[in-house]
């Protein structure tokens, strides 16, 4: 399955596949009131926001994006279809996270997450700096972590 993936730049024409992904992530990863937030983020055609194709059917999407500071970047709105985790696609993602990275010569990623998704990004080396309870909303405590390149 993994070779039938491809990364593509995010158009307006994938709005609706990415909304209806963040409708399947609900509410296990994303809470229904940060909906707005994401509907906002895609109007506005974000730099460096990618979707996953796997045969033409959008099954995730993440963005890295330059903070102020030269040498930081943060990982955006990242999401795989419920039904497409736990077979690599996750770390395909986060390969690409890593080459963009690489290419511009970031030294940091930082990351935004939940307690539910925290143990993922541990698995590439990311530590939490910060952990706040129901930070996200109630019962879904916000983790902050850095990864060091």
């Amino acid at each position: 399955m993994k070779d039938c993936i491809e990364f593509v730049d995010f158009t307006p024409l994938h709005s609706r596949a990415c909304l209806a992904l963040f409708d399947a992530s609900c509410p296990e990863h994303f809470l229904p009131h940060e909906r707005p937030e994401y509907e906002d983020y895609l109007k506005n055609n974000p730099e460096g926001y990618q979707v996953c194709t796997l045969r033409d059917d959008i099954i995730g999407a993440f963005g890295l994006a330059a903070e102020k500071e030269k040498s930081l970047a943060s990982i955006t709105w990242i999401m795989l279809s419920p039904k497409h985790q736990g077979v690599g696609i996750g770390k395909e993602m986060m390969g690409q996270i890593f080459e963009k990275a690489h290419a511009q010569k970031f030294k940091t990623i930082q990351i935004a997450t939940s307690h539910k998704t925290c143990s993922f990004f541990a698995k590439f080396q990311a530590q939490a700096i910060r952990n706040i309870p129901n930070g996200w909303g109630d019962g879904m405590h916000r983790v902050d972590m850095i990864i060091k390149l």
